[in-house]
């Protein structure tokens, strides 16, 4: 049974029939779930939608249920989509070297990390040479291969990172802070190697300006000439973006690929908004 969770919604579609929607991507967490239906050549944007937590759910039982609860409400289970895309975003991962990964430990080299995880089902990603070994609730992964038996799943930072190495304005950036509802991605590279990827739970602004000053301190980046790149579903005038730029010189926000199309009221929507969402198609 759902409880009475605070929670936020936003819906976002092109008219009836406009275009058929082929491709949905859907981003999970235990802060909120995103999702962006798609034609297929072209990306038309057909639908976005939100559900965001104000506190963070702690069961899963929990967050199953509001899960099958988001899908039934936008009937996702009931379209015949040609491809599925899945972020989890979880702070249970940990990264290595391609070089240096055994199969037969991944679960022991990401408990070494987190501490045990029973309940959990272990998955890995790779991603610019780099194994990405990361766990999701066994609940929620079974609700997943039930109701979208050909699914593709990923964590986040596998679509953070490709994006990070290979989409047209991120490309350049030396770090990029990817903001999403209770949580914020870092990532830093330097001479087209990664640094850092990390996951940090950011309960208020001044959490994640913390983080990504502390990041920059850690990794001797100049404040005066580090190029960061921020996506998040805030507008530019936001007082968090204003406090950056006291301390960071070079910040310019993340826009989705020109291959990925707003029409109607969607072109409304700030180009930085549902950035990994809408931009994870990309990465396949």
């Amino acid at each position: 049974m759902i409880t009475s969770a605070p929670i936020q919604k936003s819906n976002y579609s092109l008219k009836l029939d406009s275009y058929k929607s082929e491709v949905l991507v859907l981003t999970l967490s235990y802060n909120g779930f995103e999702l962006a239906e798609f034609s297929k050549a072209p990306y038309i944007i057909t639908k976005i939608a939100d559900l965001n937590f104000t506190h963070a759910i702690k069961d899963v039982q929990e967050m199953n249920n509001y899960l099958i609860q988001f899908i039934s409400e936008h009937n996702l289970n009931k379209q015949h989509f040609q491809q599925i895309l899945i972020n989890w975003v979880g702070n249970h991962f940990t990264l290595l070297p391609t070089s240096f990964y055994e199969p037969e430990k991944a679960r022991d080299l990401l408990e070494f990390n987190i501490g045990k995880n029973p309940e959990e089902s272990v998955i890995t990603n790779d991603v610019e040479d780099i194994k990405l070994v990361y766990s999701i609730p066994n609940e929620i992964k079974s609700t997943l291969d039930r109701l979208f038996p050909s699914h593709n799943l990923k964590h986040i930072g596998y679509s953070t990172v490709k994006l990070f190495f290979n989409h047209f304005q991120l490309k350049n950036a030396e770090l990029f802070l990817n903001i999403h509802n209770g949580q914020t991605e870092i990532v830093i590279k330097k001479d087209k190697k990664p640094l850092l990827y990390n996951v940090f739970n950011t309960l208020s602004d001044e959490d994640i300006l913390y983080y990504l000053l502390f990041s920059v301190e850690q990794f001797n980046l100049n404040p005066n000439s580090v190029k960061v790149a921020i996506a998040a579903n805030r507008e530019t005038s936001d007082t968090l973006f204003s406090a950056i730029k006291k301390y960071i010189r070079n910040v310019e926000y993340a826009v989705s690929d020109k291959l990925i199309i707003k029409k109607e009221e969607l072109e409304k929507l700030p180009h930085h908004y549902y950035f990994t969402t809408l931009n994870r198609l990309l990465c396949e």
